[in-house]
């Protein structure tokens, strides 16, 4: 029986077979299945048989068959009066034929509008006749009985928007009369669309998340990173403060031992003299005392003169000796060493603690911009107590050390430690969180602004560069020190005509080394390696200018070479602009920024009463215009206080004048017309050469009324004091000026401004 029903049985819809045709393969298929494959390959021309797959071209007819149909109506006859296998008899979990007596079929189909179910053999009327061929049925199904109404037993098949039910038709002219009301099939339809909506939003808030669970991790893999580092950095340093303290304890022993061994060797030269000494003495007491016991006078008086002769030992110093002194001093001023190391490693220890306490990951308030970001030097992990934005989470950066948010306290380990568990999620779980309303806001996914930064270089043309490994000499322990690996540059800038070696660590960006190129500097090759160069510069990659050994390891020699070849000739050509600008008073590069329209101001000074001279300068208000405009306020006095009758309160010969100190006269003090001091405008204008105008402060962005003006090239004073002018006329009263100095920088008379203003 079974082997019968599937051999006519349609392999499409997997029912028995409905007004059966056969194509020409010889399978057989309802009429309307085998059509709608058809009409799905009309594009390509192309028919085929979906069990055997052979294709038909052009389309095949369709013609009823009519032995099959007889076959089918006599097979349904006869398959209700057999008995049905177990597999058709419903089980627990099943939907079971509501029309079935005794043991209960599985049901197949729920009719809606009969709000029953039925097994294979119970639905066919619901095939066959008339009057059941327009109920809806649906896969069976044991909730039907919440489709009904509870009021009227009749069947929801009405949504009332009013009251965000589901009711039935009687509902609406009763207590739903004069309500929203549609059919389900439309609500479905709206509700379909608002579910597709929520259903896309929990997507992208489930990337999101993944995203920020990747950016927590990245950033978790990166403190790890930079632990792990600062763990190897601290042991190799630590490494060698203990190998500088032993060469320093070596040392020292050494210098005990040798004046150990000195002053033994001196005091037992002393040792042997007294002790040839006491014996002579001895020798002479004998003698005195036989002598004292002769009884012939004249052997005595003979004797006498002889013994009464003092032994030239006798003219030995005396000799006084402090038992208890020796190398104590030694021992004390160990004692006091160890003291101030103990107590400067502990300020220190305390300092790196705090540091070390503050790394912390956390979200960023605001985004920053890439000089900002090159400043900063932790990195936070902080749960938060309310949950934040995406924004937030988003956006993570390495904070500054002391600044944690009010909401985090203090990073530790444990405290990590209980914040990874199932709860933490960039803080604590939202209880008023649901799945019902998760797509009810909307996340935007605001990009930070767009910030251009500068780094100095976008103006210089690079002659040079490679990848190289920097070291710089450490005096103290008498070794070479790493200080980054990276790019190395030399770059040239074509309008304000210098030169100059830069170079950033890789990844981290940071500046290891920056300086001018000078016709002084030597490069040297290093003795242990014709790959590495080694030449002194004033360095300015901490900021502050500092002399330093540097030494650059390259790749190949070929490489060190092409590096010295290229430096040698910037030494060169600058030779040569040198000497072109020593032709003229002033130096050609300060007179490339002259304009006509700069302001002019003068100065006319005297000393101890008499007077030197009128300086008249060109103020560069096109390059520095604050700075500019405080010193010619200043000249003017407009401002109801300015440099009139106030003193060069330092001088120093062959190098500059120092004035401007309008309140104390004593280079304490000072004020601008901004305020108490005022921030640095641009490093533009270099110190190369005299009569340079520069200001005078105390650090970065300390300027006041205080200024300098130079008596020679100053590249020393680069990037570190704002030039804003230069001496038109008078560079001979600067001179005169510069004669009355010292070298302490107290001038030999009262050098006193009496008049000044502008031009």
């Amino acid at each position: 029986m079974a082997v019968a029903m599937d051999s006519i049985s349609c392999s499409i819809c997997l029912d028995l077979l409905k007004d059966p045709v056969t194509i020409p393969c010889g399978h057989s298929y309802c009429m309307d299945c085998i059509k709608g494959c058809f009409d799905q390959e009309d594009i390509k021309g192309i028919y085929s048989c979906p069990q055997c797959r052979q294709t038909f071209i052009p389309r095949p007819v369709l013609n009823r068959s009519t032995i099959l149909t007889e076959l089918v109506e006599n097979l349904k006859k006869t398959r209700l009066q057999a008995a049905p296998p177990d597999h058709y008899y419903a089980g627990p979990g099943d939907v079971e034929c509501d029309f079935c007596t005794g043991r209960k079929l599985k049901a197949v189909k729920s009719c809606l509008v009969c709000l029953a179910s039925y097994c294979e053999t119970h639905l066919q009327p619901h095939y066959e006749s008339p009057a059941f061929k327009k109920h809806k049925l649906v896969q069976a199904s044991t909730q039907l009985q919440q489709k009904i109404c509870s009021h009227h037993d009749k069947l929801l098949e009405v949504y009332c928007r009013t009251n965000q039910q589901c009711i039935c038709l009687l509902c609406t002219i009763d207590k739903h009369k004069g309500h929203d009301t549609v059919s389900a099939a439309v609500e479905r339809t709206d509700k379909q669309e608002q579910l597709c909506v929520k259903h896309q939003k929990s997507q992208n808030r489930i990337q999101e998340r993944e995203k920020e669970i990747q950016g927590l991790r990245q950033a978790v893999d990166a403190l790890k990173r930079s632990a792990q580092a600062a763990v190897e950095d601290s042991e190799r340093i630590f490494t060698e403060l203990i190998r500088s303290i032993d060469r320093r304890h070596s040392e020292l022993k050494e210098k005990i031992r040798a004046q150990e061994k000195a002053e033994v060797s001196r005091a037992e030269g002393l040792l042997e003299k007294l002790e040839q000494e006491v014996s002579e003495l001895r020798r002479r007491d004998v003698e005195l005392e036989k002598l004292s016991h002769t009884e012939d006078h004249i052997q005595f008086l003979q004797s006498f003169q002889s013994l009464c002769v003092s032994p030239g030992s006798e003219v030995l110093p005396s000799i006084t000796v402090y038992p208890h002194v020796y190398f104590d001093h030694v021992k004390k001023s160990v004692s006091e060493m160890k003291e101030q190391l103990l107590d400067v490693c502990k300020k220190e220890m305390d300092k790196i603690s705090t540091k070390v306490t503050t790394v912390q990951i956390k979200p960023c308030d605001q985004p920053i911009s890439r000089e900002e970001a090159l400043t900063l030097t932790t990195v936070q992990i902080k749960p938060c107590d309310q949950p934040i934005s995406r924004e937030e989470a988003l956006t993570y950066t390495f904070g500054s050390l002391g600044l944690s948010s009010p909401a985090g306290g203090g990073f530790s380990f444990a405290d990590l430690a209980l914040n990874t568990g199932g709860e933490y999620a960039f803080g604590k779980q939202d209880s008023s969180f649901s799945w019902a309303n998760a797509g009810s806001v909307l996340f935007g996914a605001a990009a930070p602004p767009k910030v251009e930064t500068k780094s100095g270089e976008e103006d210089e043309e690079i002659l040079f560069k490679e990848r190289t490994k920097l070291y710089h000499w450490d005096g103290d322990l008498g070794q070479w020190k790493e200080r980054g690996v990276g790019d190395i540059k030399i770059l040239f800038h074509p309008e304000k005509r210098f030169y100059r070696v830069l170079m950033r660590r890789e990844q981290m960006l940071k500046v290891c080394a920056n300086h001018t190129i000078s016709q002084n500097m030597e490069l040297k090759p290093m003795n242990t390696s014709n790959q590495a160069l080694v030449w002194t510069a004033t360095d300015y990659a901490e900021g502050e200018g500092k002399v330093e050994q540097l030494a650059a390891k390259f790749k190949t020699p070929e490489l060190a070479e092409s590096f010295k070849k290229i430096f040698c000739e910037c030494q060169s050509r600058m030779g040569q602009s040198e000497a072109l600008a020593l032709s003229s008073p002033q130096m050609s590069r300060v007179q490339e920024h002259s304009r006509d329209t700069n302001p002019r101001v003068f100065l006319d000074i005297s000393a101890d009463g008499e007077p030197l001279g009128r300086v008249v300068i060109e103020l560069f208000s096109h390059i520095v215009p604050k700075t500019a405009e405080n010193f010619r306020a200043l000249c003017t006095g407009q401002k109801g206080f300015g440099l009139r009758n106030s003193v060069f309160h330092r001088i120093v010969p062959d190098f500059m004048c120092q004035g401007g100190d309008i309140t104390k006269q004593d280079g304490t003090g000072g004020m601008s017309i901004y305020g108490d001091k005022f921030e640095d405008e641009n490093f533009d204008v270099r110190h190369t050469g005299p009569g340079l105008l520069s200001m005078a402060n105390r650090g970065r962005d300390t300027n006041n009324s205080q200024f300098f003006i130079t008596l020679k090239k100053a590249e020393h004073l680069d990037f570190k004091h704002v030039a804003f002018g230069f001496i038109r006329k008078g560079l001979d009263v600067v001179h005169a000026m510069g004669a009355l100095g010292t070298k302490t920088g107290k001038p030999s008379q009262k050098i006193v401004i009496n008049e000044c203003g502008q031009l």
